[in-house]
């Protein structure tokens, strides 16, 4: 399943400014105690609409879900993936021994064919991940994040528009942490990777993996020009 995904800005105001702490999904999950099943809109069945729809959730001290951003996913689907998680209850967090609230990813997903454990899902979610860490300034969280989605899009297509996003996520990373050669290296095996895609998008070719839409939404941030 290729990221064919509307990205949505649409954040939720929750918990007031409180600053939440980046937690893993996968230790997220095993907080879980109540998981509500969402309900698959008519429309969407209809339609034969299915995927994943990602968001940001915040877990406050009592263990209650919050959607705090929709991360991506298809407008008929997102209603109800939020309605779904805000229903979801956790086992408090605690740090250093006092509760904390934590933010993650979680996934809602649509349809049989659908899964949260493909490939291409997983590395969306670390990707991600990476997002959070960064703007939580946790820049060794967001490489080993942004590090192991770039493995897994390299072991299931190593020149996949994704695969490229990941580099690029990861040059800013070195440059945000003035590591400015591995910043360049990054970049540019990124762009590599959007050239050749750019190739095949306007020679027409039957196999091409990338449409001019695609190549939009994974081009180089405009902060690489500093590192050239």
């Amino acid at each position: 399943m290729r990221r064919a995904v509307l990205l949505l800005a649409i954040t939720f105001s929750v918990f007031g400014q409180t600053t939440f702490t980046c937690m893993s999904p996968d230790d997220v999950a095993k907080h879980v105690i109540k998981k509500v099943a969402p309900d698959y809109p008519l429309l969407a069945q209809e339609t034969r609409i299915t995927g994943t729809v990602f968001l940001e959730i915040g877990i406050g001290e009592s263990g209650t879900a919050s959607v705090l951003r929709v991360m991506s996913g298809h407008p008929l689907l997102v209603p109800a993936a939020v309605n779904a998680v805000r229903k979801w209850k956790y086992r408090p967090f605690e740090l250093d021994g006092k509760l904390a609230m934590v933010n993650s990813i979680v996934t809602v997903t649509f349809g049989d064919n659908s899964s949260d454990q493909t490939p291409e899902v997983r590395a969306h979610i670390l990707f991600l991940m990476g997002q959070l860490c960064m703007a939580q300034k946790k820049y060794d969280e967001a490489e080993r994040y942004y590090e192991e989605g770039l493995k897994l899009w390299q072991d299931h297509d190593k020149d996949a528009p994704e695969a490229a996003e990941s580099l690029a996520n990861l040059a800013n990373l070195y440059t945000q942490e003035k590591k400015y050669d591995l910043a360049r290296d990054y970049a540019t095996r990124s762009i590599a990777i959007c050239q050749k895609n750019f190739r095949g998008c306007f020679q027409g070719s039957p196999s091409s993996k990338m449409t001019p839409w695609r190549l939009a939404n994974s081009a180089v941030p405009c902060w690489t020009s500093r590192l050239f």
